[in-house]
């Protein structure tokens, strides 16, 4: 999370050294704390699901799996506020980075006029996104904490626990059912993304229902029925194909 208009970053490169030197120039910007760092591809995704980082930086050539796998792979679990810039010594792979939903692409070795164009729409980008749902979710969460959600009535006072799952209603919008099994209307303009953005627990399974995986004990890969843990044992939910496919690919990461 942002915080005194600092961007938490992380990372991701198989070289040690490009770690290191790009670190040290994002420290001359005064506006990066580099929460994590990688050289492996499967640590560097574990780590960025536990910093939550505003920006990543992702070499696309690396053993095992490339950058742009790697952020498929964990595209689901993301934030959709994170920015994220794919480097490369390579510009053949820069459509592939733009269709993958990159914020830039930076070739290496690269200049430093180039990494100023990049801080510069970095920090333009966040401020713009100040007032969305997502830092506003995480400035008041903690795990004492309550925070606010929008309903069609008012505000809805909850703990991430509280929380059991959100549903597409053909109304068109999105209703929680929380851990007291009171159901609550969301307001219409309300996106999965929003909800997504609440934590990292919550999952989307299928296009109109998004869990909290704390209370997710299992999901058949036959039936694709999914098994929480008591006391929520007899709900009859199922997961879809397309979905299913992403979450079982981050159970080794999760």
């Amino acid at each position: 999370m942002m915080t005194n208009n600092r961007l938490k970053t992380v990372i991701i490169d198989d070289e040690q050294r490009a770690i290191e030197k790009l670190a040290d120039d994002l420290k001359l910007y005064g506006s990066f704390d580099v929460a994590g760092y990688a050289t492996d591809p499967l640590k560097g995704a574990e780590i960025i699901m536990n910093t939550k980082p505003d920006v990543i930086f992702m070499d696309i050539e690396m053993p095992g799996m490339t950058g742009l796998e790697l952020i498929e792979k964990i595209r689901p679990m993301l934030s959709p506020y994170v920015f994220v810039v794919f480097y490369s010594a390579f510009d053949k792979y820069m459509l592939d980075a733009l269709r993958a939903s990159a914020f830039d692409y930076l070739l290496k070795p690269y200049k430093k006029e180039e990494l100023d164009e990049i801080v510069i729409r970095l920090r333009n980008s966040v401020s713009e996104n100040k007032g969305n749902i997502e830092q506003s979710l995480r400035a008041l969460m903690n795990i004492e904490k309550k925070f606010a959600i929008q309903t069609v009535t008012g505000l809805l006072f909850v703990k991430e626990k509280d929380l059991l799952f959100f549903e597409y209603l053909p109304c068109r919008c999105w209703q929680v059912k929380t851990a007291g099994c009171t159901l609550h209307r969301l307001k219409v303009n309300t996106k999965a993304e929003d909800i997504l953005a609440i934590s990292s627990s919550m999952i989307q399974i299928r296009k109109d229902m998004i869990i909290n995986s704390d209370y997710l004990a299992s999901i058949d890969s036959v039936t694709l029925r999914c098994h929480f843990y008591p006391p929520f044992s007899d709900l009859d939910i199922q997961a879809s194909r397309r979905y299913f496919q992403k979450v079982r690919d981050m159970m080794d990461i999760i």
